[in-house]
C-alpha cells in the first residue's frame, strides 16, 4: 500500500542520546488569586530515562504583594510524581498578566517551565494570573444638613 520507494523520496532521520530528563506539566494556563484566600497550583511531574534529582520550582512575574510557596520534587515520595505551588499574599493593586513557573534540577541545574500541551501537542508556557486586590472602603458619607421642622 505505501511502498514508494524512489530516488526521489527523501527523510530526514533525527538521533539523540538518550538522557535523563523530566516534564512537568500543567491542567491549566490561567488563574486567579482571590483577595481572601491562597491559590493551589497542582503540577505534574513526568520523569523519564531514570531521572532521580530532586526538582526545585519558582514562579516568576508575580505582582507585588503576591508570594509563592513552592515545595521541591524529591527523587522518591509522592512528591516525585506532584507538587503544589501555593500563591497567597494581597496584590496591592489588580493584576493581569503572565507568569511562568520554572523547574530545576537541583544537581544538573536541567532547566524546565510548567507547561500545558495542547490537542496539537504545541506547549502552552506561558500562565495566565489574575490577582484581585481588596476593594477599598467607601469614603464615609458627607452628612446632609438636617431639615428645619415644618409648621
Amino acid at each position: 500500500r505505501y511502498q514508494h520507494i524512489s530516488e526521489r523520496f527523501f527523510y530526514v532521520l533525527r538521533c539523540e542520546e538518550t538522557r535523563a530528563s523530566f516534564e512537568a506539566t500543567l491542567k491549566n494556563t490561567a488563574f486567579t488569586v482571590p483577595a481572601d484566600k491562597p491559590l493551589e497550583i497542582p503540577v505534574t511531574i513526568e520523569r523519564k530515562n531514570g531521572f532521580v534529582e530532586p526538582i526545585d520550582f519558582r514562579v516568576e512575574g508575580l505582582p507585588e504583594g503576591v508570594t509563592a510557596e513552592c515545595n521541591s520534587s524529591e527523587k522518591d515520595g509522592d512528591s516525585s510524581k506532584a507538587v503544589t505551588i501555593k500563591l497567597s499574599g494581597v496584590a496591592k493593586q489588580t493584576f493581569q498578566g503572565v507568569i511562568k513557573i520554572v523547574a530545576e534540577s537541583a544537581d544538573s541545574k536541567l532547566l524546565r517551565l510548567g507547561s500545558l500541551t495542547t490537542a496539537d501537542r504545541k506547549p502552552i508556557s506561558e500562565l495566565w494570573l489574575t490577582a484581585i486586590a481588596p476593594e477599598a472602603p467607601a469614603p464615609p458619607a458627607e452628612p446632609t444638613p438636617a431639615e428645619p421642622p415644618k409648621p
